[in-house]
């Protein structure tokens, strides 16, 4: 059940990644928990993944750990690098899990998580809202000059 749900993730990438129009050489970001990880799909059409995770393993991981202070800092410590990653090499879209996940706690939502620090809540400001497409919730950046 686990490889056919991360198939699922897989190709509802690759029809978001079609909807997005995202082009050869482009940087796209993607946060999601699929054991399959975007990294070959991404590679196989010529996008730049953006961002220090090559899919968002961390974050799951540190949902594991028990709430408290030391859960606090490794999320802080995350969103901290996200936004960095975001400041530093602007991808063209943000592709966001949605719906059934692999390891995520059930109904959790990367976006609502992203809101919770001003720092991802910040840099998330900068892209609008698109589409969600099958486990995707695509966001795509601002032209810098527009209002």
């Amino acid at each position: 059940p686990g490889y056919a749900l991360g198939q699922f993730f897989v190709e509802s990438l690759e029809t978001a990644l079609d909807r997005a129009q995202v082009n050869s050489g482009d940087r796209v970001l993607v946060l999601g928990d699929s054991v399959l990880g975007p990294w070959p799909t991404l590679r196989a059409r010529g996008l730049v993944p953006s961002g220090r995770f090559p899919w968002f393993f961390p974050l799951p991981l540190i949902q594991a750990i028990p709430p408290g202070p030391r859960r606090d800092r490794e999320e802080r410590r995350l969103a901290a690098d996200v936004a960095d990653d975001l400041a530093r090499d602007p991808p063209v879209a943000i592709f966001l899990q949605i719906g059934r996940t692999q390891a995520f706690p059930d109904g959790f939502d990367v976006r609502r998580w992203m809101l919770g620090f001003a720092s991802t809540a910040g840099a998330l400001g900068k892209y609008r809202y698109a589409f969600a497409d099958g486990s995707w919730r695509v966001y795509l950046r601002v032209a810098e000059n527009s209002s």
